[in-house]
């Protein structure tokens, strides 16, 4: 039986032509998964970063007032604001008394 090495030839290139169109789609096909495991390592780092960052704003929020104390600091406040008018208009009438007797006190050395 002759050997058709024409064909045997043609049979061989084929063969790895085939072979490195394989390994070429099997490279491009890793190459993206690499690239799918380094965005996914980024993607990993930037959900820790956000979850500490919402840890520590929790921790930060559970120190502020809920809505009923700000409601008693509101109105605690209000009565604050009325006593301080209250106290000006007593100091200003202590003023003008002390002022009196002090104008009083300076007439009687003359």
């Amino acid at each position: 039986m002759p050997v058709n090495w024409t064909a045997l030839t043609f049979w061989l290139d084929a063969a790895q032509w085939l072979l490195t169109l394989a390994i070429g789609v099997f490279v491009w096909i890793d190459r993206g998964r690499s690239d799918n495991r380094s965005r996914f390592a980024e993607l990993a780092d930037s959900v820790t970063t956000l979850d500490q960052r919402l840890g520590e704003l929790e921790q930060a929020l559970n120190h502020l007032p809920g809505k009923e104390r700000v409601a008693r600091l509101d109105a605690q406040m209000a009565r604050l604001d009325a006593q301080m008018e209250g106290m000006a208009n007593l100091l200003k009438r202590l003023e003008r008394k002390t002022d009196l007797l002090l104008e009083n006190e300076l007439r009687e050395k003359r």
